[in-house]
């Protein structure tokens, strides 16, 4: 099982790097964008706090209670858990 699992694996070794690059290169397209939603965050925030608490955790899948754009990872975070889904299934 192991042979037909290296096999497997360095048959789709290229197209698996491949999408590691996209998903890169399109990580840092986003946070191209960050330095706008920090200008805007107190909107942003509010935008969030008026969305039902479950519909959040949903897409979110954390604690929503401290839930802010204003930091970067928790944006890619926010970002790729709503998208980041629908990405990878294209």
């Amino acid at each position: 099982m192991a042979a037909v699992f290296r096999k497997a694996f360095r048959d789709s070794r290229r197209g698996t790097i491949w999408l590691a690059v996209g998903l890169g290169l399109y990580m840092v397209f986003i946070l191209s964008f960050f330095p706008t939603i920090i200008d805007e965050s107190e909107k942003f925030d509010e935008l969030l706090e008026s969305y039902p608490k479950e519909m959040l955790s949903l897409f979110y899948g954390g604690d929503v209670e401290d839930l802010s754009l204003s930091d970067p990872a928790t944006f890619l975070q926010t970002y790729f858990s709503t998208y980041g889904m629908l990405l990878l299934g294209a």
